[in-house]
């Protein structure tokens, strides 16, 4: 009878996922509306300076794609400023840079180059910062695609002077076969709950691809201090510390037009080195609630992942097709709830799969974060 005790964790996860479900349905979703070739949310804020800060390392294969993605905006390019910052590549990234033509006038491109005592993405995010003229940053990875519209979406979203962050939707690009069409369905699953949790109240996770926030918030919570050790989290730490000091400062941006592709992991290996990376980030969390839910839903996968070894030591085979089907079938409703939004409802029928995808990758992931090494951009992580 001791075992039916693990039905107690089974009820928080369904309980957490409704939560995650609701915030996610009450999500404004509303198509941008334009009078001129901009947005009309847009115009309340044409006055208002905007600076798109890219970090890059060694992207000669993709910073193209993004500048021509740039130069694509139905924006009001004179209020817009772009800076490049090279974390010493040893490509061609720079040049590629240099030689882009854009179509757009009234338009300021910078390319700034980090120090020999500079290193990272942070350190690219605050130097580009540090000689900023905008109001709003914008950030976005140099590997990136988006539409017409992202810019007027993530600027019109500061209609208010309430809004100090904003994070918006993130997707990898659509690849053909199974493994690409399941690592996207984790991936959204990632990117469903981070938005719901800014909605609720409580925001947890968002992805530093797509993110703006005002430069006076920025510069009020002292930017990346106390995480400059850390390689990743300019997207989370700092989306944290603006939380704790604006209240309701952070949304989310549920629009379409909001939607920034990003490149998958091209293997395995590269799959389990990014989320040891994405992983590692937890440890460091400075609020117990922002630690607690990761944590309870590592232990959560973790029960799941040895339920064939506790079946030999007693567990009833009856609980633990409870505990895995009451899994599967929240987590159902959850996708059916979200995907629709990416225009993705084609890889639902993974969700069944996903579910051992899922439980082992979270299980083992979550013990190689702690002891592991990542590598990220071509430089080696150390554990203490």
């Amino acid at each position: 009878m001791m075992w039916y005790f693990l039905l107690i964790p089974l009820l928080i996860y369904v309980g957490l996922v409704i939560w995650f479900i609701k915030g996610w349905a009450r999500l404004e979703n509303r198509n941008l509306k334009f009078e001129n070739g901009l947005a009309l949310d847009e115009r309340k804020l044409s006055n208002t300076k905007v600076t798109l800060i890219i970090p890059c390392r060694n992207e000669s294969q993709n910073i193209l794609r993004i500048l021509k993605a740039i130069d694509q905006q139905k924006f009001d390019f004179k209020n817009l400023e772009l800076i490049l910052v090279d974390d010493h590549s040893t490509d061609k990234t720079v040049e590629e840079i240099l030689n882009f033509k854009f179509q757009i006038s009234d338009f300021k491109l910078q390319v700034l180059q980090l120090s020999e005592t500079e290193f990272g993405k942070k350190a690219a995010i605050k130097k580009a910062i540090e000689i900023s003229k905008g109001e709003l940053i914008v950030c976005t990875d140099a590997d990136c695609e988006f539409g017409v519209d992202w810019l007027s979406a993530m600027t019109s979203a500061f209609h208010s002077p309430e809004i100090k962050m904003v994070t918006g939707p993130v997707m990898f690009f659509e690849r053909p076969g199974f493994w690409n069409q399941l690592m996207q369905l984790e991936f959204l699953s990632l990117i469903g709950i981070g938005a719901a949790s800014v909605k609720n109240g409580h925001p947890n996770m968002c992805n530093g691809a797509n993110i703006a926030y005002r430069k006076s918030a920025f510069n009020s919570v002292n930017g990346f201090e106390g995480n400059e050790h850390i390689p990743s989290g300019d997207d989370e730490f700092l989306m944290h510390k603006i939380h704790e000091k604006f209240k309701g400062g952070v949304q989310f941006l549920k629009k379409h037009e909001a939607i920034v592709y990003t490149q998958p992991p091209q293997s395995l290996s590269e799959f389990v080195n990014q989320r040891i990376r994405w992983g590692s980030k937890a440890g460091h969390y400075k609020s117990f609630k922002s630690k607690l839910l990761p944590a309870f839903m590592y232990l959560f996968n973790v029960v799941l992942f040895f339920t064939p070894l506790l079946y030999f030591a007693g567990m009833p085979w009856k609980l633990i097709a409870i505990l895995w089907l009451g899994k599967l079938s929240i987590e159902i409703v959850f996708f059916a709830t979200i995907l629709p939004f990416f225009r993705s409802s084609k890889i639902l029928d993974l969700v069944i799969p996903a579910q051992i995808f899922h439980v082992v990758y979270i299980s083992v992931i979550g013990v190689l974060s702690v002891i592991v090494p990542y590598s990220w951009k071509q430089r080696k992580s150390s554990k203490i």
